[in-house]
């Protein structure tokens, strides 16, 4: 006697079916959504190249392996990228890499910024700047938006410009050449071109607190540069004095500017100051 279960029970009988597979429905392609570049430093000295890594995403974020992929940048004189996406330093400057991915009549692009370098070239800008006066010899002149310079001739007044400068970055290292630069213009005198002449400074001196009564007594001259009756930079080569400064590790350049045995023949230079926003600067180019 054999008893079944029945569906009155509520344990009815049943039969498991397996059946053949269907095909799977064919599903449409992923479109391209986004690219984007990575393993780029932001500053790449002169002469030396960085690879790119580029990653194109579709728009669920998965790898999107379909595009065509192109690069560009927006300065090559300052740095060009090869169609692999390795970027070459040319000259110093700023650029940006772009990138962009094609598929499915859909572009898509992105950049980055890269800035160029050259580190055997420099340029320091005056940290301090003033001038003094010997009619005032107690006023100190070092929040004034441009510099005086004259000698004195026949008692009248004597005027000085005092520059300073950092240069710690350059201790121990070979200059090759050191150009100083400032804003300048003749502004009274009867010449209408004369040469303006910087001296080493001998002793310590601060913009705030220098005037004629303390200045720091001037040493040697060390260059020169001409003015005229138009505002414009010109520029004095010290390459020596800035030279033998790094080589012997010293922190600080101070300049002191006047003119160097011109009797009646003196005028009044003014010279930009760094409140101005037209600093005195150098330029250094240091060995390789």
């Amino acid at each position: 006697m054999v008893y079944v279960s029945s569906r009155d029970y509520n344990k009815p009988p049943y039969i498991d079916i397996t059946l053949s597979p269907s095909p799977a429905a064919e599903l449409p392609a992923r479109l391209i959504h986004s690219v984007s570049l990575s393993d780029v430093p932001s500053s790449i000295e002169i002469g030396e190249s960085a690879t790119s890594v580029t990653s194109v995403k579709d728009s669920i974020g998965g790898a999107f392996t379909r595009a065509t992929v192109a690069y560009s940048s927006t300065q090559p004189g300052v740095a060009t990228v090869t169609p692999s996406g390795v970027i070459n330093a040319v000259a110093p400057g700023s650029t940006s890499i772009v990138v962009t991915a094609t598929a499915d009549g859909i572009a898509v692009s992105s950049s980055v910024s890269v800035t160029v370098v050259d580190s055997t070239r420099v340029r320091i800008y005056a940290d301090a700047d003033s001038y003094v006066q010997s009619t005032t010899p107690d006023t100190n002149f070092g929040t004034q938006m441009g510099l005086l310079s004259k000698p004195s001739w026949n008692s009248g007044p004597d005027r000085i410009t005092y520059l300073g400068f950092n240069l710690s970055s350059l201790a121990g290292k070979t200059v090759t050449s050191a150009v100083l630069s400032t804003e300048n213009m003749i502004t009274d005198g009867a010449l209408d071109t004369a040469r303006v002449d910087a001296h080493s400074v001998a002793g310590s001196w601060s913009e705030s607190a220098v005037t004629y009564t303390n200045k720091p007594a001037l040493g040697a001259t060390v260059g020169s540069f001409l003015t005229d009756r138009t505002r414009k930079y010109t520029s004095a080569d010290i390459t020596d004095y800035v030279a033998s400064l790094a080589a012997n590790r010293t922190s600080r350049l101070s300049l002191g500017l006047t003119q160097d045995n011109v009797g009646a023949n003196n005028v009044m230079v003014y010279v930009s100051s760094r409140d101005y926003n037209k600093p005195p600067y150098i330029d250094i180019t240091l060995e390789q």
